[in-house]
């Protein structure tokens, strides 16, 4: 990658006493941006869109910078503050931000910069009170591998656009037309889930336009109920809809009582996300352990901070990825990503041996 060096610059660097200090930029997807630098003074500094405030504290590790189409990199860390607080790191507000790497002289701004690297930022780390950032360059997506791997499980993720299946189907609506769901097809016909959450959605087995008030839905799974024109059928919700009862710590939670019941780890490898409180729009966290007795969930990764008793959320059910789940728990198979019966490659590479 040329870089282009300001000519104010060239009689700085073939000085003897240098004062170069490197920053870096950050823009967030939500339109936030913050400057850091390896300088001890904060620098004002404007890269054509207006000037940002640079706070010092940054502290560089490690820049690569790479040939041809090899991937560029950097590694930087810092303390946690207003800047970086840890419910934003962890919460991955800062995942994926576009960032901009360059080097300044401190004591002559009007010199210009030299831009090093720009790209966007992986998945910031907290390591008691600092932050880590691991920055990739604009060429690392040319490295990335293009095309799917084969396997015997599914390769989409539940709820994706691939996969079909929707996670939160709308909510009962009188005189709408609907339609009725493919045998083995989640992505065809017609879900909604009930005013008030009983533990159970419904497909649509029967198309129609439903009634002027809402049915009394059945609660067994299979059951049908008859609504106007249209018949839905119980299926399993693959959304929960929760309410915080107690915190114990970070990565420790119960929940208030279920309209259904579970067993234990049921919920276990499902992910939670809030709907309300401070961790409202945060990434969702993977389930580590579900307790059915206590309604009590245990997480793999801390929450950004503790929720409040009453906070509202979301447990989306765990899919095992298998066929014979996507057919029995879903029966989604017609959107089933994955390659069961392939022969594996020792019988595949099998060479022929002589005889009869």
């Amino acid at each position: 990658m040329s870089r282009t060096i300001p000519v104010g610059y060239i009689a700085h660097l073939a000085s003897s006493t240098r004062s170069l200090c490197w920053c870096l930029r950050i823009d967030a997807a939500n339109g936030v941006s913050v400057g850091l630098t390896t300088h001890d003074r904060p620098l004002s500094i404007d890269l054509g869109d207006g000037a940002l405030d640079y706070v010092g504290g940054l502290t560089m590790s490690e820049v690569s910078l790479s040939v041809g189409l090899g991937a560029d990199n950097f590694q930087a860390s810092g303390p946690l503050g207003p800047l970086f607080t840890a419910a934003d790191v962890l919460g991955g507000r800062w995942n994926r931000a576009r960032f901009r790497l360059f080097q300044v002289n401190h004591r002559g701004l009007v010199s210009g910069q030299i831009r090093m690297l720009g790209g966007k930022l992986g998945q910031p780390l907290v390591d008691g009170h600092t932050f880590n950032l691991e920055g990739l360059g604009h060429t690392a997506s040319y490295n990335q591998e293009i095309g799917r791997v084969t396997s015997p499980y599914c390769a989409e993720t539940f709820g994706s656009a691939r996969c079909k299946y929707p996670l939160l189907p709308d909510v009962w609506t009188p005189g709408a037309a609907v339609a009725a769901r493919g045998a083995w097809d989640a992505g065809a016909g017609n879900f909604v889930r009930p005013s008030v959450f009983n533990g159970y959605h419904y497909s649509c087995s029967a198309a129609g336009t439903t009634g002027g008030s809402e049915p009394s839905w059945p609660t067994t799974l299979g059951a049908t109920v008859s609504d106007g024109g249209a018949t839905w059928t119980c299926v399993k919700a693959a959304t929960i809809e929760a309410v915080v009862a107690s915190v114990t710590s970070g990565f420790r939670f119960t929940i208030a009582a279920l309209p259904f019941s579970t067993i234990d780890d049921e919920l276990a490898y499902g992910r939670v996300a809030f709907t309300s409180g401070v961790l409202a729009d945060d990434l969702e966290i993977e389930i580590f352990r579900w307790a059915a007795s206590t309604r009590s969930i245990e997480l793999y990764a801390s929450m950004a901070d503790l929720p409040s008793v009453g906070d509202a959320l979301v447990i989306r059910r765990p899919c095992l990825n298998t066929r014979v789940d996507c057919r029995d728990s879903w029966r989604n198979t017609w959107n089933f990503r994955g390659e069961p019966d392939q022969r594996g490659s020792d019988q595949i590479l099998r060479a022929a041996t002589g005889g009869a």
